[in-house]
């Protein structure tokens, strides 16, 4: 214990130097917990790892042959090791050799849902399987994805064949149920040999949405086949455990299309891997015989369990921030008028995502409706800068006007992917001055005759008048200053005292 406590403070003063990008998610046959030492040093070394140069904290881990409290223990180890609060989801049920379950990192994951969906059988199921519906945090149901935590019926006769197929085909039909656009991950030790039995049939077949998908394509017979030494992961104890060395490739995460399209939730290219493999170890020998990871770390995974770890990491779906600037509540039939609407991925929200590489793009179109005009489409990565698009306003006529703007994510499971917003202003008509109130008269005479020196001074009454345009609708007329042609100081008007005229109210003047 004292041991432990001690490396919660170490790692809790180095946490911040780690780059945290996506989801890094791990299947592992930890064998129950017979060494809890060597288990904590390789939870810690998946943490450390760089890929793609990323290192990261485990996002979720499915377990197989768990007994009584060991998925409690690792919730301990992890929570431990300082990398956030780590919860445990329910765990299956077994007819031997321990159940399934998860693991997962409350600040990144969200757990909605668990069920057991395939029931041990001593014909079918050797272990219960487990489905988890799981959500990144912060984003809404359409970034849900599915993990099936299984542990098939081990041995290479044709009976256990059989069983897994059994099991395999249960897995199938829940989910081929979940319909197209599922973003699933098949997770377990699958005990399987070799690529022609019906077990992978059953999960490769493409009639149905819930086809699987080796990440890495390596497909054939992978028992004590040196050509698919880099994808075993059993045994890294070499003649320890259940014997045998490295010669079997058992543990994986196989994945529906949805996963591999680089769009939404998706794998991540290069990230998928056998921890400590990196096909540099003895066929049939100790893993510690490569060069996958240091002594230490490869001693400890011979020593934590008879399988390897399977890594891999998934970027998550884009954000979207979208806003627009606001526009005068007034202007004039004619003026020039529009709004900037800015559009960002989001994603980039410090916890889940601190590298572009963690979050798909963001694709999304923009359009102004009512009074705006205006169709973009545009891309922004995360942590970008956002794009900025000049939507014009119409300023025809008067009256009232409202417009939408509107953006819409057209990359996959975007939470909030549609969103709008309105603007809404006057478009007034220009005063009409006119020097009558029935019609558009613009200019006026006036004959004053012949004056007497030292008579009484003359006066001439006029009026001014705003024509009215669009009722309710028609600016005010305002009087600026007036000026003369010739010898404008022997005249004088009373207009200097009216400086607003309104709409069609004459002013008399002298």
């Amino acid at each position: 214990m004292k041991q432990l406590t001690l490396l919660a403070v170490i790692l809790a003063t180095t946490l911040t130097s780690f780059a945290q990008a996506q989801l890094r998610i791990v299947d592992y046959n930890t064998a129950g917990i017979g060494n809890q030492s060597a288990i904590t040093t390789v939870f810690q070394a998946i943490r450390d790892s760089s890929v793609n140069g990323v290192t990261r904290p485990i996002d979720a881990i499915l377990l197989q042959e768990l007994g009584t409290g060991d998925i409690t223990t690792i919730v301990n180890i992890l929570n431990a090791q300082g990398n956030g609060t780590y919860a445990a989801g329910n765990v299956g049920s077994t007819t031997g050799g321990g159940s399934v379950g998860l693991v997962y990192r409350t600040e990144t994951l969200d757990l909605i849902a668990q069920s057991q969906v395939v029931n041990t059988s001593t014909s079918g199921a050797a272990r219960g399987v487990m489905r988890y519906t799981l959500r990144p945090d912060g984003y809404d149901a359409a970034a849900n994805f599915y993990i099936y935590g299984s542990h098939y019926k081990a041995s290479d006769t044709t009976s256990d064949a059989n069983r897994r197929n059994v099991e395999a085909t249960a897995i199938r039909a829940n989910a081929d149920a979940l319909g197209e656009g599922a973003h699933i991950i098949y997770a377990g030790d699958f005990n399987i040999y070799r690529s022609s039995e019906p077990m992978w049939t059953t999960l490769t077949d493409d009639d149905g949405p819930g086809q699987a998908f080796d990440p890495l394509g390596q497909v054939g017979n992978w028992h004590d086949n040196a050509a698919f030494k880099g994808v075993h992961t059993q045994n890294p104890a070499g003649s320890g455990g259940v014997g045998g060395g490295m010669d079997d490739r058992f543990d994986w995460q196989m994945i529906t299309g949805e996963l591999d399209d680089e769009e939404g939730m998706s794998i991540l290219d290069g990230s998928y891997q056998a921890f400590g493999n990196n096909n540099t170890h003895t066929l049939n020998g100790h893993i510690n015989t490569g060069t996958g990871a240091s002594a230490t770390v490869l001693n400890a995974l011979g020593n934590a369990s008879d399988h390897l770890p399977v890594v891999a990491q998934y970027q998550v779906p884009a954000k979207m921030q979208f806003q627009t600037t606001s526009v005068a509540s007034q202007v004039l039939v004619g003026a020039s008028l529009s709004t900037t609407a800015t559009v960002t991925n989001s994603a980039g929200d410090g916890i889940i995502v601190q590298t572009a590489l963690g979050a798909d793009e963001l694709d999304y179109s923009l359009q102004g409706t009512g009074a705006a005009s205006g169709l973009f489409d545009g891309t922004d990565s995360a942590f970008g800068s956002g794009n900025n698009h000049l939507v014009s306003l119409t300023t025809s006529t008067a009256g009232n006007k409202s417009a939408t703007v509107t953006a819409t994510a057209t990359s996959p499971q975007v939470p909030n992917s549609v969103q709008a917003q309105s603007i809404n202003y006057a478009v007034i008509d220009h005063a009409n001055p006119s020097f009558s109130t029935l019609s558009d008269l613009n200019s006026i005479s006036f004959d004053f005759g012949t004056v007497t020196l030292g008579s009484l001074i003359p006066t001439i009454n006029f009026e001014i008048a705003n024509l009215l345009g669009t009722v309710g609708f028609t600016s005010d007329l305002e009087h600026d200053g007036l000026s003369f042609v010739g010898d404008a100081g022997i005249f004088t008007t009373g207009l200097e005292n009216h400086l607003s005229l309104l709409c069609r109210k004459p002013s008399p003047a002298s």
